[in-house]
């Protein structure tokens, strides 16, 4: 599904919730492909497309945001015996415009 560079407040929030209804309907690997599309789509890039020019995200951003939309608290930490807690998503915030 391409998209314009530039889209309108209302557009992006059409396109996301296109974006969850086909996430939800895809397996692993189509799910996959359906995340590459949505870094795509969010934020701008420079001239050279090398660094984000509006709404830099990292890992944890996105792990964090996916967690909330998959109904995980990302915020909780793994107990596991003999080791210690392990933070879900080590830092990281929820893209708010992800979630229309």
């Amino acid at each position: 599904m391409e998209t314009p560079p530039e889209m309108s407040q209302l557009i992006r929030k059409e396109y996301m919730a296109k974006m969850r209804w086909r996430y939800a309907q895809r397996g692993r690997e189509g799910k996959s492909r359906l995340l590459d599309e949505l870094c795509d789509v969010y934020g701008k890039l420079d001239a050279l497309g090398a660094e984000p020019e509006e709404n830099p995200i990292g890992p944890e951003d996105l792990a964090r945001t996916m967690y909330r939309l998959l109904g995980i608290n990302a915020s909780k930490r793994l107990v596991l015996d003999g080791v210690r807690p392990i933070d879900i998503v080590n830092g990281g915030r929820l893209i708010q415009e992800l979630i229309a």
